[in-house]
């Protein structure tokens, strides 16, 4: 078995088990959960180790092939319908039964076929034996042509609702979705001109081995963009990864958060706790952010005694050379008078008439954490480009710290 097949085998059936609970107690799960466990059903009976036995134990050659495509249709009605709700369509109890109906008479169909169809091998050479007979492109036109419509139908609701969706998730996941569909389609096709093509006597585009592998390959393929497209906007995915989202700004944050912690320790809650051993913690990740912002901010204001007279106007020339604009250009000049407080009370200046109000803010437009985060990490990127050696020319100094006593500095309106 090919390692892609083993590996979308193993996803599908794990997804089914997660998902069954949830279907169990919700209506709205269920469409999904039945299309991947019909999927996944459609998997196992491609293995010749598990569709060799069953067909052994039937007494029915070829019977994996038959169950494989039953539920083929079963998953691709199932699709159909949970790409409906995905996208807030309202449907009637009339198109549904439309959908199943179709369904219910393309199996019926093929399952009163099979019988008179040709099968002397196996489930992998179904395809190549049983072309021969009229009744075998019955039973190969429905099951395809029902396939193929329900995968057209699909890919276009993907496409008109991918769209129109907001940024993010669900489009990234209905565009996911679209490409199983499309990939679907291809399988279809390549399948369809093999068996049209043969029986008309007509050489078929590709050899009957290179049919096999490419039909194998298409099918593993749909079915795993499926899976991930409609996985990708569960509220589950979402949370992984908005924690990492927040463990990755605690790690930019914190070399910026440790020096002006360890300058004020008196604003910080617990002790400074290691770069590293932080990833440890998983549960107190979104709380620790939150604290981190805050206690950037304060220990920002408790620094602002010790900045030098000139930072500000240094800041913006520095920025000016950097060919710094917009927000990193405020960032930039942030981190550069954060570094110029920390040198001063290193070296022990203050300045007087200096209050909160001179602080300053960030950009107005901010109104969320995830803006806050966002800025301070542009600051702190900032920071770490300075160097240890970067505000040293708006280091205050004795002489600057009289001429800051004697004259306020005034506030830079931002």
């Amino acid at each position: 078995m090919r390692t892609s097949a083993l590996a979308t085998l193993l996803l599908l059936w794990a997804v089914v088990l997660w998902r069954a609970p949830k279907a169990v107690r919700s209506p709205r799960q269920r469409p999904l959960t039945t299309a991947f466990a019909a999927l996944a059903v459609v998997a196992t009976l491609g293995r010749e180790s598990v569709s060799t036995p069953l067909e052994e134990l039937l007494g029915v050659s070829s019977a994996a092939s038959l169950l494989k495509h039953l539920s083929g249709l079963i998953a691709s009605a199932a699709v159909l319908e949970f790409i409906a709700r995905m996208t807030g369509r309202t449907e009637t109890r009339r198109t549904r039964r439309i959908r199943y109906g179709l369904c219910a008479a393309a199996g019926t169909t093929m399952s009163a076929v099979f019988p008179f169809v040709p099968r002397d091998g196996g489930n992998s050479t179904f395809l190549i034996e049983s072309i021969s007979a009229p009744l075998a492109l019955v039973y190969w036109v429905v099951w395809l042509g029902y396939l193929g419509t329900a995968l057209f139908l699909a890919t276009g609701l993907c496409w008109r609702q991918s769209r129109q969706a907001p940024r993010g998730r669900l489009r990234a996941g209905l565009g996911l979705i679209g490409a199983g569909t499309v990939t679907g389609l291809l399988y279809t096709v390549n399948r369809m001109s093999f068996v049209v093509m043969d029986y008309a006597g007509r050489r078929p585009p590709f050899s009957t081995e290179v049919t096999l592998l490419i039909s194998d390959v298409l099918l593993d393929l749909a079915m795993l963009f499926i899976l991930l497209g409609t996985t990708l906007p569960a509220r589950a995915v979402g949370s992984a990864a908005q924690l990492l989202r927040d463990r990755r700004a605690l790690w930019d944050l914190h070399p910026l958060w440790r020096d002006l912690s360890e300058a004020n320790p008196a604003v910080v809650l617990d002790g400074a706790a290691g770069r590293c051993r932080e990833l440890l913690h998983f549960r107190t990740t979104r709380l620790r952010l939150y604290r981190r912002v805050i206690e950037i901010r304060d220990c920002g204001l408790a620094l602002q005694e010790h900045m030098g007279a000139r930072a500000e106007a240094e800041a913006g020339r520095m920025a000016r050379e950097r060919g710094l604009t917009g927000p990193r250009a405020e960032a930039f000049a942030e981190a550069f008078r954060l570094a110029s407080a920390l040198a001063g009370k290193k070296n022990g200046i203050r300045r007087t008439g200096v209050s909160s109000g001179d602080s300053p803010r960030p950009p107005t437009d901010m109104t969320n954490l995830r803006e806050e985060v966002r800025w301070l990490r542009l600051v702190a990127r900032a920071y770490r480009a300075l160097g240890p050696h970067g505000s040293r020319s708006s280091a205050p100094t004795r002489h600057q710290q009289g001429q800051g006593h004697a004259h306020p500095p005034s506030r830079t309106p931002r």
